[in-house]
């Protein structure tokens, strides 16, 4: 059965090949990876465009007889059979982990991590684009909420540090649909007021990026008004929520963290294109953040919207 993410694959639209160039331009100009940890770990679907834009670029070298002659560099995850088929098919030589990036971490939560060293080396990567094809999930645990995938985050964080690593990046992409409960909408609503509270210049920077409408929601605190909020303010909404937790996560393990891009694409798109909704982040290894958490935060905070902006389905980029 083919899946919506390798249809969408397959098509490699305009407003995704945009982004895809992106992240290969990144690893291309990286100077990581060694011997002990891959320069580049991604999540590449079945059709594997970026593996054959790193052959192109000279990161991944091919032979002779057109195998992928060195595969400590770049190593694609995949769970699905099909999909690793294909992409053996395709790309013979190329490193596959044949599990989904939750296994490898040993799933969100922080008792418990990677058993095999591989996995280990490969949560230490220099880049990692997580590019889920899911909404962002979110529950609420003993009163707390909780942003499963998120967590999965703040482990990478965890093993970049204790690996020695100095900074790295991450990609990462969520379909904008909302799917969480009464419960969980106030509590994301909460979250984000005390956020306001925290920052006014992340308030008013959240008013002048995802409007006025986004924000007067978030401050009813109505879990009603949250959950019939249209595509566009749906991606909006993310354009806040998802960006700000991570530079909590990261101060928190102590890291600077630059907000590199903060983009939505594929709203109001029609057939099996959904709305989406991807950032770029980089991390540093920072005494401060340790040493001055609450300045390091709104630091982090007031770069959230520094490069905000929409891909068109033409693959023009606008201001978001």
């Amino acid at each position: 059965m083919t899946r919506p993410i390798d249809v969408a694959m397959v098509a490699d639209r305009p407003d995704k090949a945009f982004l895809r160039g992106r992240w290969i331009d990144l690893v291309v100009g990286s100077e990581g990876g060694s011997d002990d940890r891959p320069l580049y770990v991604t999540m590449c679907g079945a059709e594997g465009h970026e593996i054959r834009m790193l052959q192109e670029a000279g990161v991944l070298e091919t032979s002779e007889n057109g195998a992928i002659s060195d595969s400590s560099q770049v190593v694609a995850v995949e769970a699905n059979a099909q999909a690793v088929l294909a992409l053996q098919r395709q790309y013979p030589g190329l490193r596959i982990l044949e599990e989904d990036f939750s296994s490898i971490l040993s799933g969100p939560g922080i008792e418990a991590w990677p058993r095999k060293k591989e996995w280990k080396a490969v949560c230490a990567a220099d880049i990692i684009n997580l590019d889920f094809q899911g909404p962002l999930t979110a529950g609420l645990g003993d009163s707390d909420l909780i942003f499963r995938d998120l967590q999965l985050v703040f482990k990478l964080l965890h093993f970049h540090r204790v690996a020695g690593v100095e900074s790295w990046r991450l990609f990462l992409t969520f379909c904008a649909r909302i799917t969480w409960d009464d419960a969980t909408c106030e509590a994301v609503a909460r979250y984000l007021r005390d956020n306001f509270e925290f920052s006014e210049a992340f308030k008013e920077a959240c008013r002048l990026s995802c409007g006025e409408a986004v924000v007067d929601v978030v401050e009813s605190g109505s879990s009603v008004a949250i959950s019939e909020l249209g595509e566009e303010d749906v991606q909006r909404l993310l354009m806040m929520v998802v960006p700000k937790k991570i530079s909590r996560l990261a101060v928190e393990d102590g890291w600077s963290v630059r907000t590199e891009w903060n983009s939505r694409y594929g709203h109001g798109a029609s057939g099996d294109r959904m709305p989406m909704v991807s950032w770029g982040f980089e991390f540093r290894r920072d005494q401060a953040a340790s040493t001055e958490p609450h300045r390091a935060y709104a630091t982090a905070l007031n770069g959230v919207f520094e490069q905000v902006e929409e891909l068109l389905d033409t693959g023009e980029v606008v201001a978001g």
